[in-house]
């Protein structure tokens, strides 16, 4: 399986929610950009659809949250991006649950 780059991914999929935000209500923007962006990462063998769903629909909370924050988009963006690769391995998994498995593993 190939992986995923979650900075990027995450840009994306902003980028594309607020595409879609300015012709959708916000509810159905989210939903329809999560979908979207995972079918789509989960036919390039990137990740698995509901790893791909995570990681945007945690990605679009983010971003939201900052700009009701009042960061302006283009950081919001960039600082959700970069939230996202340290919350999300390369296949869209979540790191801390991934680590403490192999921590219960490992005794």
């Amino acid at each position: 399986m190939a992986s995923l780059k979650i900075d990027d991914y995450s840009r994306q999929v902003i980028d594309a929610y607020r595409q879609n935000g300015s012709h959708m209500d916000a509810p159905t923007a989210r939903s329809a950009t999560i979908a979207a962006a995972a079918t789509i990462v989960s036919d390039q063998g990137r990740a698995s659809a509901a790893n791909a769903a995570r990681v945007a629909k945690t990605a679009i909370e983010t971003f939201e949250k900052l700009v009701r924050d009042g960061v302006p988009l283009d950081k919001a963006r960039e600082n959700a991006a970069r939230s996202m690769t340290q919350q999300f391995d390369s296949q869209g998994r979540e790191i801390t649950k991934e680590r403490d498995r192999s921590n219960a593993l490992s005794y």
